[in-house]
């Protein structure tokens, strides 16, 4: 969600697609009328979304066919509509059912599945988001998740000391749920 609108990229419908759309949040909580958005350049589902700072980002994904690494970022405007589709560094690896958030300035790639779907990995990427809405080169943390996981929630919280805390839930490690 970013400025009272969330969102909502690609996905299967029987299918795999490209569609995006948006939709405000009520003052109750109640959400408004989906509006369709700029559709991403490709199909995409399994895939990392976040928004940060007016930029819409989409991490990773399957295209259907296979397991992919691309990056897509749209400029969110005011009425809840974005821009084009820009197409940015791609992450070092292949992903899918990862997590993505952004704080502090960068975007986070939080494990996810490689190779078709046979490897979860515990493995944190982070890219410096810049002020176009573009990102700088991908980095391999040293911190890890604590076990390889897949299929999770990620969410970041800003506490009031200016510290930003990413907290993971739930998920697969590959065998049975967690």
């Amino acid at each position: 969600s970013y400025n009272g609108y969330v969102f909502v990229t690609g996905g299967n419908t029987g299918s795999v697609v490209s569609t995006a759309y948006s939709a405000k949040v009520n003052a109750d909580g109640t959400l408004g009328a989906w509006i369709a958005l700029t559709a991403l350049p490709a199909v995409t589902q399994f895939h990392g979304s976040t928004a940060y700072n007016g930029d819409l980002f989409v991490v990773g994904g399957h295209s259907g066919s296979a397991v992919v690494s691309t990056v897509y970022s749209a400029k969110i405007a005011s009425d809840g509509t974005i821009g084009t589709w820009q197409t940015l560094t791609n992450l070092g690896n292949l992903r899918q059912q990862l997590g993505v958030v952004a704080a502090g300035g960068y975007l986070f790639a939080i494990g996810g599945e490689s190779a078709n779907g046979t490897t979860s990995t515990s493995t944190v990427y982070s890219a410096p988001i810049l002020s176009d809405g573009t990102i700088g080169a991908w980095a391999t943390l040293s911190s890890t998740l604590t076990v390889a996981l897949y299929g999770f929630g990620a969410t970041v919280y800003n506490s009031t000391n200016s510290a930003s805390y990413i907290y993971v839930a739930g998920g697969y490690p590959g065998t049975a749920a967690v």
